[in-house]
């Protein structure tokens, strides 16, 4: 995305809290005119809440000595966030909030938090959100919706083969239907408690059909614990395949299944799902994830109520029918997915710093 960003910018310098985190890590491809720092200081993980807290004071030479036209940060919760605000308002730089939490996917939700919340937020210039839920999450909080430019979250469909794609679905969907039609789901995702896989585990578990098939990818602090349950069922249909390293290698697991299961108990927009429609996968998720709302029609998948228990059971049996049905049609995947691309997304935050501009002057 940056890469992308800089394309269309004279200068781009980054400065990122942390380039690895206890469940990911970063690789950045810096072309010629982007620049990218680790600001060092002090990080104290929340585990709880599955995000750091930050304290970097070289944020405030850094801003200062390089004098940037915008600023562009990318949340409101911790030190190092507060102080880059604090700066751009000093020397009066236009500030933009790229945004992507939604109704449903905070943790803190009490009225003392959302009031320092809707505080810090209103010292924006503008906002640049990934999907519409975040974008209404920011007018319920009282921001104007002229200052919002709404965009997707992307993925880089230049690293997809569409012709490959397409040859391998029409194979799939050129075998026979019926109850004998092996229905392969998986998951994809950190091995946290947030992202509800032992939700998925049980739902799959009740499911009586011995013709459908899960894999699971990823990796977390939960990894043991769910191999351990895993063993423990005995259920030869569930199988944990391990982790990748990059989307390549995804791929092969998103072409070799027919459903995407993104059961997250909060998320704030799930770029699996973007993955999965890319590979033309059905998709399952809930109305707990922000992508959903924006890229799951009929047509490509199920959003069922996260708030019932047994909505998740259903949403795999009905799977089970649009793939031996042949109700899906893998093409209503891609076009979905078509025109989500990171060059838009850039092209959205760029017009956000313009927005900013505007309204800084």
């Amino acid at each position: 995305m940056w890469a992308k960003i800089s394309d269309q910018v004279e200068r781009l310098k980054v400065a990122v809290c942390n380039d690895r985190e206890s469940n990911r890590e970063w690789e950045f491809v810096t072309p010629d005119n982007l620049e990218i720092d680790t600001l060092p200081g002090r990080e104290i993980r929340l585990s709880k809440y599955d995000t750091s807290f930050y304290f970097q004071p070289d944020i405030v030479k850094l801003l200062i000595k390089e004098k940037p036209d915008c600023i562009v940060i990318t949340g409101y919760e911790n030190a190092t966030y507060i102080m880059a605000l604090i700066v751009a308002k000093m020397f009066k730089i236009p500030l933009v909030q790229w945004w992507g939490s939604h109704s449903a996917s905070g943790v803190l939700n009490s009225s003392w938090t959302k009031k320092i919340k809707t505080f810090i937020l209103k010292r924006f210039d503008a906002y640049v959100t990934y999907g519409s839920a975040a974008t209404e999450y920011l007018v319920e909080m009282g921001i104007e919706p002229s200052k919002i430019v709404t965009s997707r979250n992307a993925i880089d469909l230049g690293e997809v083969d569409e012709i490959k794609v397409r040859n391998i679905r029409s194979d799939v969907y050129n075998r026979p239907s019926g109850t004998e039609r092996i229905v392969k789901f998986l998951y994809v995702g950190q091995i946290i408690d947030r992202k509800g896989i032992f939700d998925l585990l049980n739902a799959f578990y009740k499911i009586d059909d011995p013709n459908i098939r899960l894999k699971i990818l990823g990796s977390g602090e939960l990894l043991d614990k769910m191999t351990e349950a895993i063993n423990k069922m005995g259920d030869t249909r569930v199988e944990y395949v391990g982790k990748t390293k990059s989307f390549s290698e995804t791929q092969r697991f998103l072409l070799d299944s027919d459903v995407v299961i993104v059961p997250s108990k909060r998320e704030v927009w799930g770029l699996v799902i973007n993955e999965a429609l890319s590979c033309g996968n059905f998709v399952i998720t809930n109305n707990s994830v922000g992508a959903g709302r924006d890229l799951i029609s009929e047509k490509t998948g199920i959003i069922y109520n996260y708030s019932d228990e047994f909505a998740l059971q259903h949403s795999i049996y009905k799977a089970i029918d649009e793939i031996r049905s042949g109700k899906f049609n893998y093409s209503d995947s891609l076009k979905a997915i078509k025109d989500v691309t990171v060059e838009r997304y850039a092209s959205d935050i760029i017009r956000a710093s313009r927005v900013a501009t505007r309204n800084n002057e």
